[in-house]
């Protein structure tokens, strides 16, 4: 059996939300009526500034801008506004393969019995994902996005060269996850 885990890194997962398609998806799980419009007053017409000084502290530039994309950071909403965003990526994914998340962290379990339908699989399931990422305006930073093996020892020396958007992903032996070290 090939087996290989794929650990997905978001680049700043929760500052590429798209305030239309969350607050789309909030609708498509039933948050309605007053709660919507309550979340739509959180989301909307939030501005950020920058403020650039000399070093004799004098104004440089000042200018303020709305933020379109992202959810305010700091409180339980940020995790689960973030979750109800992604809830939807195993849709993308389950029908080939096992998906596995935990707020930002995704994984993806790719196995198959024959190594050529292994590869077959995985770049499908590589292909899944680089479309769910499009759909929703996000990004998968594919220097941090891993893999792993997960495979009986007569196994272990197959070839794996895997890749997204042209980027080889990262092969680790051992890895962190949520506090397990595989």
């Amino acid at each position: 059996m090939y087996v290989s885990a794929i650990f997905c890194d978001l680049a700043q997962a929760n500052d590429c939300m798209n305030h239309e398609f969350l607050l789309f998806k909030l609708h498509y799980y039933g948050v309605q009526g007053e709660i919507l419009v309550w979340f739509k007053l959180y989301l909307y017409n939030k501005k950020q500034g920058v403020e650039l000084k000399s070093s004799k502290t004098q104004k440089f530039c000042f200018s303020w801008e709305i933020v379109k994309l992202g959810v305010p950071q700091g409180s339980f909403l940020d995790s689960l506004l973030f979750n109800i965003y992604i809830n939807n990526f195993p849709l993308q994914i389950n029908s080939l393969d096992e998906v596995k998340m935990f707020a930002a962290d995704i994984s993806i379990l790719v196995s198959h019995t024959k190594y050529d339908d292994f590869i077959k699989v995985f770049n499908l399931v590589l292909l899944h994902v680089s479309k769910w990422f499009q759909t929703n305006q996000s990004i998968l930073n594919a220097e941090k996005t891993s893999t792993v093996r997960v495979t009986p020892n007569k196994f272990s020396h197959y070839p794996q060269y895997l890749a997204y958007a042209d980027q080889a992903l990262t092969e680790l032996n051992t890895l962190n996850f949520l506090g397990l070290h595989n």
